[in-house]
């Protein structure tokens, strides 16, 4: 088994594409998790902002599909944002 040290670059390689994002892991953790009702903690739901996406991970809710139920919450964030913008938005 080869041993990672600190700063290495790891890549992940599933199905044969590359694997982007952490919500990939956090998914692939439930699923070889042996005691599921056990999984999430009280903590989570706050972390998350939202218990939604605790509740796609269970319904097993594709990684793209979870991101793009994001995009009308980043939308707004960005409208309200852009009156405090000190800069031009990039």
């Amino acid at each position: 088994m080869q041993q990672v040290k600190s700063g290495d670059v790891i890549r992940v390689h599933y199905l044969g594409r590359l694997v982007s994002g952490e919500i990939f892991w956090l998914m692939r953790a439930y699923d070889l998790f042996p005691h599921k009702d056990k999984f999430f903690n009280a903590y989570f739901d706050q972390l998350a902002g939202t218990k939604k996406l605790k509740q796609q991970i269970i319904d097993k809710v594709p990684e793209p599909e979870i991101r793009k139920s994001w995009e009308p919450g980043i939308e707004a964030f960005k409208k309200i944002r852009q009156k405090y913008l000190l800069y031009k938005d990039f």
